[in-house]
């Protein structure tokens, strides 16, 4: 099992470590208090999340989506798994498997976002998105924005995908160590000139975001958005539909959260079933 874990987090032991040590310095509250504690920000501002969740989480507990309120979630990969090195049979039997459990409690996986944000298995992309058309998703929110204005991408197998900024909250904090609010909240509002008149679409981890120490960076993100002329706060889902007819200078904002762990035993757990 252990070199399963080696070979599955990264190859090597020292970012294993250094993972396994976040997550331990992360695990400072009840997962449903941080997804609480974001939903009383987002309903302040009348706007939405999207939150992607690892189903296993979600396998045995039919009911959890419920703490997302009237709040938008999707499928983040069953096991959350590395889809670059686990080899193709494993990776589009974790994708089929996430699907299978949001069908099988009657929810609904319109959109999908890989683990790590990767897009592909092996070194094929498209693998990746043919296979999300074969399950019947036809958004996906994987590729992280590389060139301005990031806008929707149209592959051809039909699946049209939203990119989401490279700066989130676990490369300004994980990474970059910073522990200044000022600082981070800096960061993420210089990206808003980034998306200008595109569409902007942030992966805010709960785990993080909704802690008390740095809710203020999320409400503070939001503040600066609204202040900022023709950028319009609106959901994931809405704006796969109105990019197109939105005008030339407006740009849409969206809020998208990840789940990859419940606890720090479910950092663990995943690992026997692999």
């Amino acid at each position: 099992m252990f070199r399963r874990i080696l070979k599955y987090r990264s190859r090597r032991f020292p970012v294993l470590i250094k993972k396994i040590a976040n997550y331990l310095n992360l695990f400072s509250d009840d997962m449903v208090n941080l997804i609480r504690r974001i939903n009383q920000v987002l309903d302040k501002y009348d706007t939405k999340m999207t939150y992607f969740i690892s189903t296993y989480l979600i396998e045995n507990r039919p009911d959890y989506h419920e703490h997302f309120e009237n709040h938008d979630f999707a499928p983040h990969g069953h096991l959350h798994l590395d889809y670059t090195i686990v080899g193709k049979k494993a990776a589009l039997g974790d994708m089929k498997n996430s699907v299978l459990v949001f069908k099988k409690q009657n929810l609904d996986p319109w959109v999908f976002r890989a683990p790590y944000g990767l897009t592909k298995i092996g070194n094929n992309s498209e693998i990746f998105f043919e296979y999300e058309k074969k399950l019947g998703i036809l958004y996906d929110s994987s590729i992280r924005a590389q060139n301005p204005p990031p806008h929707p991408v149209k592959h051809k197998c039909g699946v049209t995908s939203m990119p989401f900024i490279g700066i989130t909250d676990d490369y300004l904090i994980d990474d970059l160590k910073l522990n200044n609010n000022n600082e981070i909240l800096r960061r993420f509002a210089e990206t808003l000139e980034f998306g200008k008149n595109g569409v902007l679409v942030y992966d805010m981890h709960p785990i993080r975001m909704g802690q008390a120490k740095y809710i203020e960076i999320f409400e503070g993100l939001i503040k600066k958005i609204n202040q900022k002329r023709n950028y319009m706060l609106t959901s994931l889902k809405e704006s796969f539909s109105n990019f197109s007819k939105k005008d030339e200078d407006e740009t849409l904002v969206c809020f998208t959260g990840d789940i990859d762990n419940l606890s720090m035993i479910d950092y663990f757990k995943r690992f026997k079933v692999f």
